[in-house]
């Protein structure tokens, strides 16, 4: 009567040259979508935006070019900080900083450094600060930068 009545149809093999096809077209179509050009998304000057890594980078390595030396000095609440070149001279007309990250308050605090003498910079915290404060110290003259990271204890 009807031979075909026990066999079935195995349809795996079909199944994975299906998947098998697929793979390989999504696989074709995003090559060639990566050959046509660059997202317009993307920012040709993304890495100058931002951190100013470059700019920070040529003001890092003229303050190592010219031999700056830095030393602090806390004094009860005043913090003296020392800037000198390799050969022992004063550092003078800098612009400084500190900026304070206050654990109390969770906030930022900006503290300018004032020169006393030549190479000689001071400021005072505040009183209300006390324990552990965490800060950055900044000096610059013409585009030459020192930083360093401070941990002072009040």
């Amino acid at each position: 009567m009807n031979k075909d009545r026990g066999k079935t149809t195995n349809v795996w093999p079909f199944l994975v040259i299906f998947i098998g096809i697929s793979f390989l077209g999504v696989t074709g179509w995003s090559i060639y979508r990566a050959t046509l050009g660059v997202s317009p998304v993307t920012d040709p000057e993304y890495y100058s935006h931002g951190l100013k890594y470059n700019q920070s980078n040529i003001e890092i390595k003229a303050a190592e070019a010219s031999g700056w030396a830095l030393s602090t000095v806390l004094k009860g609440q005043e913090l003296v900080v020392n800037l000198v070149t390799h050969s022992g001279q004063a550092v003078t007309g800098c612009k400084g900083d500190i900026i304070i990250y206050s654990n109390s308050n969770a906030r930022r605090l900006e503290l300018e450094l004032v020169e006393q003498s030549p190479g000689r910079y001071s400021m005072l915290f505040p009183e209300n600060l006390t324990g552990s404060i965490t800060g950055d110290l900044s000096l610059h003259r013409e585009g030459a930068r020192i930083t360093r990271r401070l941990i002072v204890n009040l």
